[in-house]
Formats: C-alpha cells, sequence, structure tokens
C-alpha cells in the first residue's frame, strides 16, 4: 500500500474552499488536458540548465537561481512531436523539418512531411534518433506549457516546451519531484489542479541534457486564483 503523501495532503486540506468553484474544475481540467499554446511569442529556454527568459528570439533575462517558482495557465491538449533530419543544436532558432501539434498527423506546412501519421512514421522507431541510442527516437515529444511568475500573475506570460525526459523521465516521488506526467497524475489523486498552485521547476542535476522536475508549494490565495481567471480570457 502507498503511503499518503503528507506535503499533497496538506496542500489538499487547504484547498477546499476553491474545489467548489466551476471555473476552477474547467480550467483545472483543461491543464491536466491542455489547452493549445502554438504561436506563443513569449517563452522559457532551458539551455546550459539555465531559465532564460526569450521574447522576440531574443534572451531578454536568466534566473539566477536552479528552480524557478510559476503557475500554470495552460497548456497544448496533446503531446506534440517534432523532428530535424540533422543533428539538433541546442537553442538553435532552425525550424523543424515535420512536426505534429496533436502528435496524430504532421501539420500541412512541415518542410519536409515523414509520414501520413506519427504512428506509422519511420522517425517514430526506436534507434531511429542521431543520437545512437537504441531506445531513442529521431522524432522527439513535447508538451508546451503556458505560465507565469506567481508574484506577477497579470504580467508576461510564458511558454515552455516541455521535453519527453521531463515528461516521462525518472522522477523521485520521495522527495516531491515528478516529472510532468507524474506531477498531474499524482495531484489529481489528490483533487488537485495544477492551475490552482504554485509550481517549482527544478533542474535535474543527475542529466546531461536539461530535465525538469515538477514540484508543488503552496495553494494559490484566492486573490491569485482570481487573477488566473481573468488571465485565462486573455
Amino acid at each position: 500500500m502507498t503511503a499518503p503523501n503528507n506535503a499533497l495532503v496538506a496542500l489538499q486540506q487547504t484547498a477546499v474552499a476553491l474545489l467548489d468553484d466551476d471555473t476552477s474544475r474547467a480550467i483545472g481540467n483543461s491543464i491536466d488536458a491542455g489547452l493549445t499554446g502554438g504561436g506563443f511569442g513569449n517563452r522559457i529556454s532551458l539551455r546550459g540548465n539555465r531559465f532564460r527568459f526569450v521574447k522576440g528570439g531574443a534572451d531578454v533575462g536568466v534566473s539566477p537561481d536552479n528552480h524557478l517558482d510559476v503557475v500554470m495557465i495552460a497548456a497544448n491538449p496533446y503531446v506534440s512531436r517534432i523532428f530535424f533530419a540533422g543533428q539538433y543544436e541546442q537553442g538553435s532558432k532552425e525550424r523543424p523539418d515535420c512536426y505534429s501539434i496533436d502528435g496524430r498527423v504532421p501539420e500541412a506546412d512541415s518542410p519536409q512531411r515523414q509520414s501520413d501519421k506519427c504512428m506509422t512514421c519511420p522517425q517514430n522507431v526506436k534507434g531511429s534518433s542521431l543520437k545512437g541510442d537504441s531506445k531513442a527516437k529521431a522524432c522527439a515529444y513535447k508538451k508546451r506549457v503556458v505560465m507565469a511568475a506567481p508574484d506577477d500573475i497579470e504580467g508576461d506570460m510564458y511558454a515552455l516546451d516541455v521535453n519527453a525526459m521531463s515528461l516521462f523521465g525518472d522522477d523521485l516521488p520521495a522527495q516531491n519531484l515528478f516529472n510532468l506526467k507524474s506531477y498531474i497524475e499524482t495531484l489529481g489523486a489528490h483533487q488537485l489542479k495544477a492551475v490552482k498552485l504554485v509550481t517549482r521547476l527544478t533542474f535535474d542535476d543527475q542529466s546531461s541534457v536539461p530535465k525538469l522536475f515538477f514540484q508543488p508549494i503552496r495553494m494559490l490565495t484566492p486573490d491569485e486564483w482570481e487573477q488566473v481567471k481573468l488571465r485565462m480570457k486573455d
């Protein structure tokens, strides 16, 4: 039998009053499944295991810390796919040769569509990656999440493309450090929604490539929650 997560139980107890809000349920479910996030202008880059804030393709700031506290506002409803014919370099502005927003079929404007369907694509086969990993696929997974700073919810929002390692990789549940999939599932098991929390993003210092852990920090205050609901209408 799995032991209760005391930190999440404590958050659950503080959330009761807010869970009776229909908007909370609707927005919370949209994070669990996600909302479309394509074409978002501001983004967070993880180049060099640093949180870099990018606007118009240029870095406008770098966090001095190994972690970043955020409020998740929205997310792509699907796990997307992205393929580069050559070796992709971290931070490159090169357009992918083929990509899919819904992870099912390539987008019509992909420069070099690799298949009619992602499921049967040769780039979706284990070992197809140029990295030499027998288990890696050439076509990568990603999920776009749009987030804001807890102390400036009404300010700029940024999109973060969560990679496969951060989506599905090894996590440390005993330390409340989760990959994104496990994070959402664990919150749901405690009747919590990511949109109602301050979430901490932390780099996994054991990983050779940028990989994030997701950790619950605290519930939003009622005032912060009202700000989030307004941002969802932007």
